[in-house]
Order: C-alpha cells, then sequence, then structure tokens
C-alpha cells in the first residue's frame, strides 16, 4: 500500500514502512478535524496531520492501530481515519482525545457535521479498531489490558460502493499548550497499525 502525508509541519516526511513498524507523527497549534453548521460556529477544519492511503470502499474489511502520546493540551488527539479523498466528507475519525485534564476514548462522524462521542479511558494510550459489519462500519476501543469494547455503529459508511476510500492515521492539535512557546507541538507515536481488504 501507498501511503501519503497530507498537511503536518513543514519539515515532516512520511515513515517508509508504517504498516510494518512503529513511527511518531506531529502536529501544531491550530489544527484538527471537525465541521459544524452556522449555529454551532461555522468551522470546517481539515487540516489534522493525516498519513493515508487510498482503496476501493467495497474493499475495506478492517483497520486498526495503538496510539499513545504526552497529552497535555485541550482537545489532543490522534487514532485512526477514514474519509472520502475527493472532498474530505464525509469522513470519520476515533482514537484517543485530551479534554479537561483527562483522556477520552473518542469518535466522530461527520456527514455532513461533527457529531462527537466520549468515553472515559484514563490511559494515555488506546488501541482502536474499524470493521465493516453487515454493511456497517463498527468502532472498538481497547485498552492496554481488556477486551475490546464497542463504541459506535455507523450505517452510511459504505453506502456509495463504487467511491474511493481513504484510511489511515491522524494526529491534531486544537489548542496550543499553554506556558510553552509557539504553543508547543504534539508527538504521537503509532504502532501494530494494519489495514485489511478483500
Amino acid at each position: 500500500m501507498q501511503f501519503n502525508l497530507i498537511n503536518g509541519p513543514p519539515d515532516a516526511t512520511a515513515p517508509k514502512s508504517p504498516l510494518s513498524e512503529p513511527f511518531t507523527l506531529t502536529a501544531l497549534p491550530d489544527t484538527d478535524v471537525w465541521r459544524t453548521p452556522a449555529s454551532a460556529g461555522g468551522r470546517d477544519s481539515f487540516d489534522g496531520t493525516i498519513l493515508a492511503t487510498e482503496l476501493p470502499l467495497k474493499s475495506f474489511q478492517r483497520a486498526q492501530v495503538t496510539v499513545s502520546a504526552d497529552w497535555k493540551s485541550q482537545y489532543a488527539q490522534a487514532g485512526l481515519i477514514f474519509y472520502d479523498p475527493s472532498s474530505h466528507r464525509p469522513w470519520i475519525k476515533a482514537g484517543i482525545e485530551f479534554k479537561d485534564g483527562a483522556t477520552f476514548a473518542s469518535v466522530v462522524a461527520a456527514n455532513p457535521y461533527s457529531d462527537w462521542s466520549l468515553l472515559p479511558w484514563g490511559e494515555k494510550s488506546v488501541t482502536i479498531e474499524f470493521e465493516k459489519v453487515h454493511g456497517a462500519l463498527w468502532v472498538y476501543g481497547r485498552k492496554a489490558e481488556g477486551e475490546k469494547i464497542p463504541m459506535r455503529e455507523t450505517t452510511w459508511a459504505f453506502e456509495n460502493e463504487d467511491a474511493n476510500i481513504a484510511v489511515g492515521v491522524l494526529v491534531a492539535m486544537p489548542k496550543g499548550e499553554d506556558g510553552v512557546e509557539n504553543g508547543g507541538q504534539l508527538d504521537v507515536r503509532f504502532e501494530n497499525f494494519t489495514i485489511e481488504t478483500a
């Protein structure tokens, strides 16, 4: 699979073998993947650091990754992302997100606008899995020790089977870190990244 690095710091380079070895991606402040209507702020951001590959939607079966970081800034996030490469809409992202001093397992589905759900997590790492189940996309989370936890079912993910989809990993930092010059940066470690197709 050929992966492309989208957005990211100016000096960022794509890891050579993301499916076979751990790698780190970096995000700078004021980056996000988020969309709201005018009544909720009217934002349309798609500038987080993304490493993704494009494939036929009907071939997708499963993706998984483990992410970990030293989470400090509000809304700092990382995980998997699944999106239309031609328009960046719709999209689904899931992973870990830092909010109000705590980590949460997070899922956001946007079609067209962002719907966000959180699950208290209490750990600095999460394993996130996307799986095609009976024509829907299921999102699961897993702690370092434990079984996978079902977090969300998105029924529209495979609606247009003839389309292509981009699948990959994401890191974003909507707000800078307090007390750090220029807001700092977010470095996230990714490991056990897999994508399965049929």
